[in-house]
C-alpha cells in the first residue's frame, strides 16, 4: 500500500492539466537560515494524498546530496543514501557508464552548487508567473537561484 501522505503529487498524477512549468535550481546560502523557509514551503508542497485533479497550481521539491549536506543532516543519516545519489550523475565513472559527457552539460557539472530543485506547475502562464514570483520572494535571503554549474 502506498503511503500517499509521504509522496509528492507529481509522482502519482503527472499534473497533466497543468501544462505550464518552471524549474528553479537553488543553492542554499546558509543551512540554518534555510530551515524556516523549508518549513513554510512544506505547507505548499502538493501531496499525492487525496490529490485534486482540478487544482490550478502545484509545487514539488527535490534535493541533491550536496543540498542535504548543506542543510546539516547528521552523518548517520547521510550514510544511508545510496552511492549513486551521493556521487551525483556527473561522477566520471557513472557518466561513462551512462554514456554522458558532463562537460557538455549546461548545469549539474561535477562542481555544481545545485542543492534544491523547486518545481512549480500551473494551468496557464499567468498562474505560473505568479507562483514563480511568490516562490522567489519567499526564498529571498535563504537560497540563491540560477547556478548553472
Amino acid at each position: 500500500m502506498l503511503e500517499t501522505n509521504d509522496i509528492q503529487g507529481l509522482i502519482l498524477s503527472g499534473y497533466g492539466s497543468q501544462r505550464f512549468a518552471a524549474y528553479l535550481f537553488l543553492t542554499i546560502l546558509d543551512g540554518v537560515e534555510a530551515n524556516p523557509w523549508l518549513a513554510q514551503l512544506s505547507g505548499r508542497i502538493t501531496g499525492a494524498a487525496n490529490f485534486d485533479r482540478q487544482r490550478t497550481t502545484s509545487t514539488n521539491i527535490a534535493f541533491t546530496y550536496k543540498g542535504f549536506v548543506r542543510l546539516g543532516l547528521a552523518k548517520e543519516t547521510l550514510t544511508t543514501f545510496p552511492l549513486e545519489f551521493v556521487e551525483d550523475m556527473s561522477d566520471p565513472s557513472r557518466a561513462q557508464m551512462l554514456g554522458d559527457d558532463p562537460d557538455t552539460w549546461l548545469w549539474g557539472k561535477p562542481d555544481h552548487r545545485i542543492h534544491i530543485l523547486l518545481m512549480v506547475f500551473a494551468v496557464d502562464q499567468d498562474s505560473l508567473d505568479k507562483l514563480v514570483a511568490a516562490e522567489r520572494l519567499a526564498t529571498r535571503g535563504t537560497v540563491d537561484e540560477g547556478d548553472r554549474k
